[in-house]
């Protein structure tokens, strides 16, 4: 696929129907592990929010109204790198 027809096709999700299971959310953050990074340091860490309460919880903190409604059902991936380390 040429980048016109990336930028052509692409589209922002408004509503979810279900959160991304498991086994899937499981299987794409193994194959991000694989990705590399400066002098292969590994900084990144990932946080997954399973829970239907909590993430209710953080949706009801954390997100501005006009965003409430429209995160219903999203799966929640934090990403976070590690202070301090060469590349960080």
């Amino acid at each position: 696929m040429q980048f016109t027809e990336l930028i052509a096709e692409r589209r922002s999700i408004r509503k979810y129907e279900a959160a991304v299971p498991r086994e899937e959310l499981e299987l794409i953050l193994s194959e991000a592990r694989q990705a590399p990074s400066w002098k292969n340091q590994q900084t990144s860490r990932c946080y997954v929010l399973e829970t239907p309460e909590k993430l209710e919880e953080l949706r009801a903190e954390a997100l501005p109204s006009f965003n409430r409604s429209s995160s219903a059902n999203a799966s929640l991936v934090v990403t976070t790198y590690v202070r301090n380390v060469v590349g960080f």
